[in-house]
């Protein structure tokens, strides 16, 4: 498994091991298991999933792509796919959401939960992601192999998934909490 790493092992299984340490972290906290009180909306939204894509990639998937030779070919196409759904999530939470709750945190008294929801969010929403990039730059081996069907193929996902939220929402499918 070492050898696939190349000069970038030692970087690879710590930004690894980080990387599920901080999507664990942060999604427990974002289920509000901390709060005491768990959402039953938590997979509607595209930050849980894509945070959970990433722990189960660098968890279960990614240790099996660097031990198995034949499977190897796919590590640049996964990682690639992997990086750019939780960039999406940075992006996404960066540009349009933060504004708005940063200026409503302005009047916000500093209790416990808004603490927890501070740090929830700098977590899945900047640490994760951000982590998920300098792995993917520093130790992702043949980006090279990276074409234009890799770039309109990790695009999947987030089309499926606004796809669901559209039909869901156009056929009042709220979960109550």
């Amino acid at each position: 498994m070492l050898s696939l790493f190349g000069p970038c092992t030692r970087l690879g299984i710590l930004l690894s091991a980080l990387i599920v340490v901080l999507c664990i972290v942060g999604l427990t906290m974002h289920r509000d298991f901390y709060a005491g009180r768990p959402r039953k909306d938590f997979l509607c939204f595209y930050t849980n999933i894509s945070n959970l894509i990433v722990l189960l990639y660098f968890s279960l998937a990614a240790p099996r792509l660097y031990t198995h030779a034949q499977l190897s070919p796919m590590i640049p196409h996964a990682e690639f796919a992997v990086m750019m759904s939780i960039m999406l999530t940075f992006c996404v939470f960066h540009l349009v959401l933060f504004p708005p709750i940063r200026k409503a945190a302005r009047h916000m008294a500093h209790t416990r939960e808004y603490r927890i929801v501070c740090t929830d969010n700098l977590i899945i929403h900047y640490l994760v992601p951000l982590s998920v990039f300098a792995y993917w730059l520093l130790c992702s081996p043949q980006k090279h192999v990276l074409g234009t069907a890799d770039a309109l193929a990790w695009t999947a996902f987030p089309l499926i998934y606004a796809a669901c939220i559209l039909l869901r929402a156009r056929h009042g499918r709220i979960i109550e909490e």
